[in-house]
């Protein structure tokens, strides 16, 4: 569409959520060029409320809108990322960083995503194999 390509930061809090009530077994993780050039990446690993840490969830919207995310912080990467054809031509705050999503949500990434076209597509296991 030629529109800029914008991504905010990764929710594992949700995304284990999904795994619990969803069954999800594999991740694609999109976008991953998007945060080249960053200084730091963050992924959200809790919530705050009231002065609380939830590492789950909340089941009431209620406290879910008045939450406040709690964020790791990695270091980001210069490499273009849109360049990998593979993980290995990756740059190694990237794959830290896809190796710590994969941690924090117990769910093993299958695809990752480094252009805007669906070449740009790194296969790290095959979905129907």
């Amino acid at each position: 569409t030629g529109r800029p390509r914008r991504i905010g930061w990764f929710d594992s809090v949700v995304v284990r959520h999904a795994r619990r009530v969803s069954g999800i077994t594999d991740l694609s993780v999109n976008c991953l060029d998007v945060l080249s050039g960053l200084p730091t990446v963050k992924i959200c690993v809790a919530y705050k409320h009231n002065g609380q840490i939830l590492e789950h969830f909340p089941a009431d919207l209620r406290v879910l809108k008045e939450c406040e995310p709690v964020y790791e912080v990695l270091p980001g990467w210069d490499a273009d990322t849109s360049k990998a054809a593979s993980e290995d031509e990756l740059p190694a705050n990237a794959r830290n960083y896809i190796r710590r999503i994969s941690e924090l949500t117990g769910v093993p990434i299958w695809l990752i995503s480094v252009g805007a076209s669906r070449e740009k597509t790194i296969v790290l296991k095959h979905p129907f194999l």
